[in-house]
């Protein structure tokens, strides 16, 4: 989780040199600690925040997001906007903005994190279990763990379970034997693919059935 030091950091950097920034709060929602500051705290005369209500209110299939910006720049913004895709259908905009609403004033979003908070616990657990080294997030629905040994296309043909290796996130020097688990699923779902796992990591053997994604 970045701190609030470092969102400084980059406020000061981007006034020094007069620089926008774009700040990707998708999972602004999605923390099991303390709230963490947004970068529009310290830079708001500069920086744009992306928003998601796919991630926020789980309407993933909505495909309905928002940007929030310094007043004079949005309607250039909105211009740009409407020339590289099509707006989402009006009443999925209307459904949403009043679902920000009822969110807050439900206790939606702890109730979000909490059954996040419950998964994360359960497959980092289970990993743990296996003897696996595990990096616990502070927000999000991913986790890493380190599978010495095995690789991406390995794990899906012998335990039937999808992972993304580290090595997609970095330009260069990627970490070995790091993969990211997505525990954005059922409780059952990922019993299911510990229980895959387990058996090939402990005691490698092909297994059957479908692939459990993670």
């Amino acid at each position: 989780m970045i701190r609030g030091w470092h969102l400084e950091s980059i406020a000061r950097l981007a006034r020094a040199h007069d620089l926008f920034l774009i700040s990707d709060e998708v999972y602004d929602e999605l923390y099991y600690g303390e709230r963490p500051r947004r970068l529009r705290e310290f830079a708001p005369e500069r920086t744009f925040t992306v928003g998601s209500a796919g991630k926020r209110l789980e309407a993933t299939g909505y495909r309905v997001g928002w940007i929030v910006g310094p007043k004079e720049f949005m309607p250039r913004l909105a211009g740009m906007r409407q020339w590289t895709s099509f707006s989402a259908p009006t009443p999925l905009q209307a459904g949403v903005a009043e679902a920000l609403k009822l969110a807050r004033r439900e206790g939606f979003y702890e109730a979000l994190r909490e059954g996040y908070r419950r998964r994360r616990d359960l497959l980092a657990g289970g990993l743990r279990a296996m003897g696996l080294r595990v990096y616990v997030p502070e927000g999000t629905y991913f986790l890493m763990a380190e599978l010495p040994g095995w690789d991406a296309f390995r794990l899906v043909e012998e335990a039937r379970v999808a992972l993304i290796p580290a090595s997609a996130f970095y330009l260069e020097d990627p970490p070995k034997d790091l993969f990211r688990f997505a525990f954005c699923k059922t409780e059952e779902e990922l019993h299911l693919a510990l229980e895959r796992l387990g058996r090939v990591v402990n005691s490698p053997r092909e297994a059957e059935g479908g692939a459990v994604s993670g």
